[in-house]
């Protein structure tokens, strides 16, 4: 009887050690998974510029700049979930200078961004691609800051019509970086042409 004792005993000592083992390896495995979530490679288009660190490699020049703006603002208008539309526009901020920062809240841009997100589906209007006019950049000194003015020509659809909207933007260069200090739309026009693809 006691030797039967001791050799259940062992068994459970030993079924306890496998099930111990079983647990450190579904451990590890689920820690190896963790990891490997967390250094996934971005895929989507949102997903890279939302993963693009903004303090290490900031775009060089206005024109860079203007390229993530606009590229942003298509994943924005396409109807971004409410969690990447809040990574996207903090990236867009990252991009103003302090006094469009201070002039335009973070509360007000993203109602804005959300009010016209929705019209652009009211209307069935999407951004099919655009165009920065870098053959016409303007530099000069405004209030002692060295700036750039560049035009970027939106080829959107709306309701199977296409149509070319012109917007002005400056730049100032704050802390050695090129910041959008604001812009203005200039002209928007119907046309018979299919811009989607082109930048």
């Amino acid at each position: 009887m006691n030797k039967r004792a001791k050799s259940i005993g062992a068994f459970s000592f030993l079924m306890c050690l496998v099930v111990i083992a079983g647990m450190l390896i579904y451990y590890q495995y689920m820690n190896r998974q963790k990891a490997a979530d967390s250094t996934k490679i971005p895929s989507t288009e949102v997903e890279k510029l939302i993963a693009k660190d903004m303090d290490q490699g900031y775009p060089e020049t206005p024109k860079e700049v203007l390229d993530i703006y606009c590229r942003i603002n298509q994943c924005l208008y396409k109807g971004a979930t409410d969690e990447n539309r809040a990574s996207l526009i903090g990236q867009l901020r990252k991009m103003y200078t302090k006094e469009l920062l201070s002039n335009n809240s973070l509360e007000q841009q993203t109602q804005q961004i959300i009010d016209e997100v929705a019209k652009f589906k009211s209307d069935k209007k999407v951004i099919l691609s655009y165009t920065i006019d870098t053959s016409s950049v303007k530099y000069k000194t405004v209030k002692g800051k060295e700036c750039a003015v560049i035009n970027i020509a939106f080829f959107l659809r709306k309701s199977g019509d296409y149509m070319k909207s012109y917007e002005e933007f400056m730049l100032a260069k704050e802390e050695d970086k090129w910041k959008i200090l604001g812009f203005q739309q200039m002209k928007s026009e119907v046309t018979t042409e299919n811009q989607e693809g082109q930048k």
